[in-house]
Parts: C-alpha cells; sequence; structure tokens
C-alpha cells in the first residue's frame, strides 16, 4: 500500500507531487513525501511512520480494495497557548485563527516549515514576534538561538537555514532573513527579561553586524529575497524591483537591535558606534531612494512603483520628517486606486499597516486587510485554506507556511493596541490606534509578570477601555482624545471621545 501526500490536488483529482526534481518536488525520482507498507496478510494490520512526519493537506492511498481507517495523528511541539486574541471582525479574525493552526504546524523543536522541514531564517523571521505573543516560546527559541549561533561562519556570516545549512562564503546576503538572529534576542529579552540570552548571544550577534556592515556596496545591500513574493509573480517569488531598498533597511534594523543588546550586556562605546552607523545609513537611504521632488521612494530598478517601496521606509522610520506628509499621501493614494488593496509580499505587507495606521490612516490599514478578492488573506480564506499559504496566489507552492504571519504582531500592537516597552512586561503601552475602523478588540497575555487583560468597544463616538495590570508592571495608556495616564497593577475602566 503506497500513502502519497501532498497539499494540492492536480487536475484529475489526485494528490499533485509536482515535477521530479523541480520547483515544488526536489527529489529527482519523484520519491516525495510518500509512506509504503507491505502487508503480512494475517488479518487485520496497523502501522504507522516511525521515523518522520509528513506536511500534507491530502493523502491518496493506492494498493488494496480492502477497507481502511486512516487517522491523521497531529506532532509538533508542546507549546503553551498565551495569548488569546478576538477582533470584532470575521476576515482579521480568521487571520489570527490561521496563523496559530500554521504555527503550531510549523515547530518540531525548531522552526521546521512543513513539507520542506527547513528552519529558514526567511519565514521565522516573519513569524518570531506574533509567535512570542501566541505561546511560551522561551526554550523553544532559546534553542533555536543556539542553532543559529553553532551554525555561524569564524567570519561572522549565518547561515539562511539552522540547523543544517552552509554558509555562502559571502556569495548571498539577506539581512531581511539572517536579521532574524539580533532581532530574536533583543525581542526575546523584552519578551522574558532573562538576561543570560543576550549575554550569550552578544559576540555573535557582533561578529554578524560586523559582517553585514562590511557586505554594504557604497552604503547599500542588495538584498536576496527582497520583498518575498509579491502578487502577480513575474519571473520566480522575488520581487521585480530587486532587493536594495528592503536590504539596505533591514541592516539599519540590524544595527539597532544590535545596539539595544549592547546596551543589556554593558557595551555602551559598541552601543553609540552602531547607532551612529545606522543613523549614517539612513541618510545614506534617503539619498540613494528618495524622490524629494515626487515624495516617493524607487528601489533603483525600473521595475515600476510598488507599495512596499514607500510603506517599508515609513514603517523603520527612515523618512526625514519634511517628507513624511507627502511620502503618506502617495502610499494612501495608491493603495485608494488599487480598491483598497494591498501590491505587497512578505516584507511589505506588515510594513503597510504600521505605515498606514501610525500616520493617520488606520481606516486604510483595515481596510487592506478585510478584503476578500485577490490579493488578500480573505481570498486565501475564500480559496478554502484554513492555514496561511506562502504566497497570494491561487497556485501557492506551500499551503502551511508562516511567511505571511508578521501582521498578527500589528494586530496586537494597533488593533488590540498592546506592546511592550520594557524588558519581563516590567512597563507595557495600551494604545489602541484603530478604533474609528473596528467595533471592538479583546486580548488576554500570559506574559512573566502574570495575566494582562485589556478590551476595547465603541459605543457611538466613546471608547471604551478595561484594563487588568499585574503586579509588578506599569501600563503607560494613551486614548484617541490624547490623554495619557500611567497606572500600576489593578483593574481599570476608562473611557474617552474618539477624534
Amino acid at each position: 500500500m503506497r500513502l502519497q501526500y501532498g497539499e494540492k490536488l492536480d487536475a484529475s483529482g489526485r494528490v499533485d507531487i509536482g515535477i521530479p526534481g523541480g520547483f515544488e518536488n526536489s527529489s529527482v525520482t519523484g520519491r516525495s513525501r510518500r509512506d509504503e507498507f507491505t502487508a503480512a496478510g494475517g488479518g487485520e494490520e496497523t502501522w504507522q511512520p516511525s521515523f518522520g512526519f509528513r506536511g500534507f493537506q491530502y493523502v491518496e492511498v493506492t494498493g488494496t480494495d480492502e477497507p481502511l481507517e486512516l487517522e491523521a495523528v497531529p506532532v509538533g511541539s508542546d507549546l503553551a497557548e498565551t495569548m488569546q486574541l478576538e477582533i470584532e471582525h470575521p476576515e482579521l479574525q480568521w487571520i489570527v485563527e490561521a496563523f496559530t493552526q500554521t504555527a503550531r504546524n510549523s515547530w518540531h523543536g525548531l522552526p521546521d516549515q512543513a513539507p520542506g522541514k527547513l528552519a529558514w531564517s526567511t519565514t521565522t523571521y516573519r513569524a518570531a514576534a506574533p509567535m512570542l505573543y501566541q505561546f511560551g516560546m522561551a526554550s523553544v527559541f532559546a534553542s533555536w538561538l543556539d542553532d543559529i549561533r553553532l551554525a555561524q561562519a569564524p567570519d561572522g556570516e549565518l547561515t539562511l537555514i539552522a540547523p543544517l545549512g552552509e554558509p555562502t562564503g559571502g556569495m548571498l546576503v539577506a539581512p531581511s532573513s539572517t536579521g532574524v538572529y539580533p532581532f530574536l534576542v533583543h525581542r526575546y529579552w523584552l519578551t522574558y527579561g532573562d538576561r543570560t540570552v543576550p549575554e550569550k548571544h552578544f559576540d555573535a550577534v557582533r561578529r554578524y553586524v560586523d559582517w553585514l556592515v562590511g557586505k554594504l556596496r557604497d552604503g547599500v545591500a542588495d538584498d536576496q529575497f527582497g520583498d518575498w513574493y509579491p502578487p502577480r509573480p513575474v519571473s520566480g517569488p522575488a520581487a521585480p524591483e530587486g532587493g536594495a531598498l528592503v536590504g539596505t533597511a533591514y541592516v539599519i534594523a540590524s544595527l539597532r537591535d544590535a545596539a539595544a543588546i549592547a546596551e543589556v550586556v554593558g557595551e555602551s562605546r559598541q552601543a553609540q558606534a552602531w547607532r551612529a552607523r545606522a543613523d549614517e545609513l539612513a541618510r545614506r537611504f534617503t539619498e540613494v531612494f528618495l524622490d524629494p521632488r515626487a515624495g516617493a521612494f524607487h528601489a533603483g530598478v525600473d521595475a515600476g512603483y510598488r507599495q512596499t517601496s514607500n510603506a517599508v521606509p515609513l514603517a523603520f522610520g527612515l523618512v526625514p520628517d519634511q517628507h513624511v506628509d507627502r511620502v503618506v499621501a502617495n502610499l494612501a493614494a495608491d493603495v485608494e486606486s488599487k480598491a483598497r488593496h494591498l501590491d505587497t509580499g512578505a516584507v511589505g505587507t506588515p510594513a503597510l499597516l504600521y505605515a498606514l495606521s501610525d500616520h493617520g490612516r488606520p481606516d486604510l490599514a483595515v481596510a487592506v486587510l478585510a478584503q476578500t478578492t485577490y490579493p488578500s488573506y480573505g481570498h486565501l480564506r475564500e480559496l478554502g485554506a484554513t492555514t496561511f499559504w506562502e504566497s497570494w496566489e491561487d497556485t501557492s507552492r506551500w499551503r502551511n507556511d508562516t511567511t505571511l504571519s508578521e501582521p498578527v504582531r500589528w494586530l496586537v500592537e494597533r488593533a488590540a493596541g498592546i506592546e511592550p516597552q520594557e524588558p519581563g512586561w516590567a512597563r507595557f503601552r495600551v494604545h489602541p490606534r484603530v478604533a474609528g475602523a473596528l467595533p471592538a478588540a479583546r486580548i488576554t497575555l500570559h506574559t512573566v509578570r502574570g495575566r494582562i487583560d485589556l478590551a476595547w468597544r465603541r459605543r457611538g463616538n466613546t471608547l471604551e477601555l478595561d484594563l487588568r495590570v499585574p503586579v509588578n508592571a506599569t501600563a503607560e495608556i494613551v486614548l484617541p482624545d490624547g490623554q495619557r495616564r500611567e497606572v500600576g497593577s489593578g483593574h481599570y475602566q476608562l473611557s474617552a471621545e474618539m477624534p
């Protein structure tokens, strides 16, 4: 009996295994995701794979006409859920639920995206912050950070896959992928307040950042992946405008993360030097990519404008103050011209949401996420998806992939309106940014300081907010009318007029 697993069906209704040796089936013999069992013929028999697991949506069984009982058994790391998030909007709530299932399916001791089973830094970077909210990740992320550190080359280069990846000898630069290392070390510290993690990884982070900065060409980093899988891909999943704008932005982000880590471990001079280098690169970023007369950023490759080119600089704080309003206006106009649809890939989509919500257009950010036609999360839902796919396309290669996960972070930090400000949630901010575009949201977070409960609802022109702050924590509350309050542990019910 043969069990053939797959994520898609072909035109005949059979499991699609892809072209042998091709994009979706790396096996040159075509023998991919397949189990075979020879029955002894002595009556009822039971069998299960002993040495592996499969990632699949469909399983095709051939080789017998006898009645069969098949049971799909979920296998994965035992991750405790530390967040319950409810957004009062069906499409946005589907995003929350699809992420949770996708992330659960993608962790077996390490972030091995099924069915590929490789721990890509690219996909994990997009999912790291949402996973730190959704699950108790302390032990598994600590282990994976060790995998990254131990796979590092002597010159500081990081592998794209850890473990099992190999350095490229400097031939491939992808800060939007390998930058997950300083990002996650910093974010781990912010989430859990465990000082041993930045102390353990600081030297490796320093070697990586020094290697990365050394790969700049005239202050620019051409990222291998860029804004991965934008809508309507032309010649593969890479964005047509190339990876220079995205890559340079992520080098700056890595320098900022590294500087924060340096401060934690008492390396203040190194932190100052990295911040100065980040500021220098930010100025160079503007020189290279900003067209001040047009009020828009361009990637340098004549492939047409896409929203990512303006969204990333806005979200990363790289737009000079005097140009912000025009860049925001141009970005919003492009979204409106596309019937409030995104035109972004894995990097540009979360950047688009933050760029809009943090610059006066939260309504547009919600409208983008709420779409049900292509390209959108709602379109994937209409196609029957219960997990995130690798891309927006009906023909998407992988059907359980965390590449498009980062907007869940936005749902926590802008829609629900809560994010940590000091390590271990000692201080956190409550600031719902999209209350004018959504009726209500509710979130519970189980942090190292205890349970945080936040709920808000819009009634007419009034926002009603309910907050519980755990012991030894401080909440900074920002209300829609501009009021600011700082409160300690306790239960608070507040209201404010919407602007």
